[in-house]
């Protein structure tokens, strides 16, 4: 956040979200002006239609409700690319019809329409983050990087198949100075958290492996499945309005992953 912001992270043991009575009793004595909401279920190859993500709808706006009544004034939540409709491939933009496909993309959108609504009629300052695809290190184990990595470091190889899909790959610390930089600014309303590179998924792969020193075996030269999507983001909003754009080319970013 911008200097001079006092910051405050919980731990789940001094405000747990699924407990009402923490949430109120911790925004009751904080009583912070500003809110940076993004807690949900991620748990690799489960969050997609987990029905846990029904309760993080309630957990959400019991904890947004409760930091207005305490004097809350700037709200940010995390929201995902996943609200976007995926079967149209291209670069995504926050005014364009949203056709969430999953349980995780749908309970996100829902909770934004509520949020949206309710902000404009308690004068709550807004904004709502798309966030597409991070990458950094301390992901979890089963994801694609870090297996990737986990290959270069014991097999100086990767043996890997299709990856023509497009994505918008943005590191974590890039991910974090655009969220605080929407926070710290007057934009309410949704902005897709992107780098605005599109890139294709075998082309990571491969920067990957150079930067490693390692290569890559690539099983087919097919032009991959055509039912994945490309998802890719207009990152107009966040580069014009909030005035961010990463200051650190993501292939520095992906050097610095593998350095870690």
């Amino acid at each position: 956040m911008a200097i001079g912001h006092e910051v405050l992270a919980p731990a789940r043991s001094e405000m747990d979200l699924g407990s009402a009575v923490q949430v109120n009793t911790f925004l009751r004595e904080a009583q912070p002006e500003g809110l940076v909401h993004l807690a949900w279920t991620t748990e690799h190859g489960v969050y997609w239609n987990c029905p846990s993500n029904l309760d993080w709808v309630a957990r959400s706006l019991n904890l947004i409700t409760a930091f207005r009544t305490y004097g809350g004034q700037r709200l940010f939540v995390a929201g995902t690319s996943a609200e976007y409709d995926w079967s149209k491939s291209g670069n995504h933009r926050e005014e364009e019809t949203l056709k969430p496909q999953k349980l995780y993309g749908i309970c996100k959108d829902s909770l934004r329409r509520i949020l949206q609504a309710w902000c404009a009629e308690v004068d709550l300052s807004f904004a709502w983050g798309r966030i597409f695809c991070p990458f950094g290190s301390g992901e979890d184990e089963r994801r694609l990087l870090p297996r990737m990595i986990r290959d270069l470091r014991e097999r100086g190889r990767i043996d890997f198949e299709g990856g023509s899909e497009m994505r918008d790959f943005l590191h974590v610390e890039d991910l974090g100075e655009a969220v605080a930089a929407v926070f710290d600014s007057e934009v309410c309303g949704s902005v897709n958290l992107a780098s605005g590179v599109p890139i294709s998924i075998s082309d990571f792969v491969k920067i990957l492996a150079e930067v490693a020193g390692g290569k890559v075996c690539f099983a087919t030269t097919e032009s991959g499945d055509p039912s994945v999507p490309c998802i890719t983001a207009d990152v107009s909003r966040l580069r014009d309005e909030v005035g961010w754009s990463p200051r650190v080319d993501w292939i520095d970013r992906l050097r610095q992953t593998w350095n870690q």
